[in-house]
């Protein structure tokens, strides 16, 4: 039997959620991970209550790439406005852009803090850019001993 996995939502009160990391926090054995999410999350949302709820049941948060790792990022995920097109298509790969993750944060949205070699526009030489990405903006990449910068 195959189990699908599927996002769950839930509405959730200020007080109950209090009282819930009252609970948790009164000598549980994940309050490590609790007190981690909580700390970092509280000044940087959009995620901290998914990563909340996964502290609260035992999880800690992790990503599916690693700093150091290269990786293909979608094009219409990077800011390409100001690229120069013409010479930029040397360094594309099927509307991919060969990157490599210089930082991870796990408490924004767009984790993976990116780094790729791009031509602007007005500029002879190539230059490095940087941008922030997630996910989904990602595919895995098996470059051997390709050189990037």
């Amino acid at each position: 039997m195959e189990i699908m996995s599927r996002q769950l939502s839930m509405n959730i009160e200020d007080n109950e959620l209090i009282d819930v990391l009252e609970n948790a926090l009164s000598g549980c054995s994940h309050s490590h991970i609790i007190a981690k999410a909580i700390v970092n999350n509280l000044a940087k949302t959009p995620v901290g209550l998914s990563h909340l709820v996964k502290a609260l049941v035992g999880l800690d948060v992790s990503t599916k790439y690693n700093v150091g790792d290269k990786v293909y990022v979608k094009i219409q995920n990077l800011p390409t406005w100001r690229w120069d097109n013409t010479r930029m298509k040397e360094l594309l790969f099927q509307d991919c852009m060969l990157c490599e993750i210089e930082s991870i944060d796990l408490y924004i949205a767009d984790p993976y803090f990116i780094f790729y070699t791009v031509y602007k526009e007005g500029n002879e030489n190539s230059e490095v850019d940087r941008y922030n990405c997630k996910d989904e903006a990602i595919l895995p990449c098996d470059v051997g001993d390709i050189e990037l910068i």
